[in-house]
């Protein structure tokens, strides 16, 4: 499982839309879109962010990629 798709089933089932994500993260909900379908890749500190948003504790978030 790639980041990208723990931040999108995660964001999915909290029912956050990419836009409310972007508005909690200081996002655009077009770069949060990025994040999710795996264009692009979250630096530290937007990762963060979303963790935070997503109730994902890092480690956590280590373990479902791995």
């Amino acid at each position: 499982m790639s980041i990208s798709d723990v931040i999108e089933r995660r964001r999915d089932e909290r029912g956050i839309s990419y836009s409310e994500l972007g508005r909690r993260t200081g996002n655009s909900s077009e770069m949060i879109a990025r994040f999710c379908k795996g264009i692009s890749t979250p630096n530290g500190e937007q990762f963060l962010r979303i963790c935070r948003e997503l109730r994902l504790d890092v480690d956590d978030f280590e373990q479902e990629i791995n």
